[in-house]
């Protein structure tokens, strides 16, 4: 189990089944966030059905939450697919960069809510 998987799968905002999934996923990540339990093993520990976690796998890969590498044996069986858990925080494009970023999250460029409701003094 990675506490960096789990920290980032719990800051996400996601309906309460994809939210669920994704934890058990974290739950099984490594430290550089990939996992590669069974989809059976996902449901169970859900308690949803196998067919609810491969919709909601999709769904997660689709938003950029994970990425899935499926894998398939040479008699063209599905093997383990190996999830990697998208653990860096996407490129928010109307935020600033984050050298520019002022103690407290602000841009130094105008003052934070604080300062203009209680000024310096």
């Amino acid at each position: 189990m990675s506490i960096k998987a789990m920290n980032w799968a719990w800051e996400q905002r996601l309906p309460p089944n994809s939210k669920l999934i994704l934890m058990a996923l974290a739950d099984a990540a490594d430290e550089v966030g990939q996992c590669w339990p069974r989809v059976r093993l996902i449901a169970e520990k859900c308690c949803t059905s196998e067919r609810t976690v491969q919709r909601v796998l999709k769904e997660l890969e689709a938003a950029g939450f994970l990425h899935i590498e499926r894998n398939y044996r040479k008699d063209g069986g599905q093997s383990s697919n190996v999830y990697s858990l998208s653990l860096a925080p996407p490129s928010d494009k109307s935020s600033p960069p984050s050298d520019r970023l002022a103690p407290g999250g602000g841009t130094g460029d105008t003052p934070g809510v604080t300062q203009l409701c209680h000024p310096p003094r």
